[in-house]
């Protein structure tokens, strides 16, 4: 019998193969969120409230553009903590990410 090293797996490759799954779990939990908190307005998913900054009410875009701005408080958060603990689970992310602020002042 012939060894084939090409596919052994090693430590590395688990560790890799780890952060990339949680990476993912990190990334579907955020996302989940966020449209969790676009649904709760009344909109199909956060992708969908996003589309309204292109509307001509001034009042759907100013909600599209908090959602905006706190979508990207959100990941920025995620970020900084992944990149200061390549073990944070998604549980932890979740309960240090910002809550929305929908009277936040643009501009």
């Amino acid at each position: 019998m012939t060894i084939d090293w090409t596919r052994a797996i090693t430590a590395e490759v688990r560790q890799a193969e780890a952060a990339a799954r949680r990476r993912r779990e990190i990334d579907a939990a955020i996302q989940a969120r966020l449209d969790q908190t676009a649904q709760a307005r009344g909109y199909s998913s956060a992708d969908s409230l996003i589309s309204w900054a292109l509307s001509n009410q001034v009042s759907f875009q100013e909600e599209a553009a908090r959602f905006a701005l706190w979508r990207d408080d959100v990941w920025l958060r995620a970020v900084q903590m992944q990149d200061a603990d390549a073990e944070v689970s998604a549980a932890e992310i979740l309960a240090a990410l910002p809550d929305i602020d929908w009277a936040r002042p643009l501009a």
